[in-house]
């Protein structure tokens, strides 16, 4: 990304992505965002979750929050372990638990 009004969602709808063996294949920075808890998806709960993202991602930037909503390098690696943590089992998903 270059800025907050460059972005995009991806969708692997094809079942083979669901084998570890073929997500491995992809590249690393797409690698890091494909988690078990993403796998075998329902249609609506799939475009639940992109809705989510773009209807988030259009919101304008507040100036004076932004320091709040960006992360720097040296808080990457706890937001990304908290990610990490997400276990679909608890009922909450990261990206829509703010509805």
């Amino acid at each position: 990304m270059r800025s907050k009004d460059d972005y995009g969602v991806m969708v692997f709808a094809d079942s083979r992505y669901n084998r570890k063996d073929k997500r491995e294949k992809l590249p690393p920075w797409i690698q890091q965002f494909l988690k078990d808890a993403h796998l075998s998806l329902s249609t609506d709960m799939a475009l639940d979750i992109v809705r989510k993202f773009m209807r988030d991602m259009a919101q304008p930037v507040d100036v004076e929050a932004k320091d709040q909503i960006l992360l720097d390098e040296s808080q990457l690696p706890a937001y990304q372990q908290e990610l990490h943590g997400f276990r679909m089992d608890e009922g909450v998903h990261p990206l829509t638990a703010a509805d």
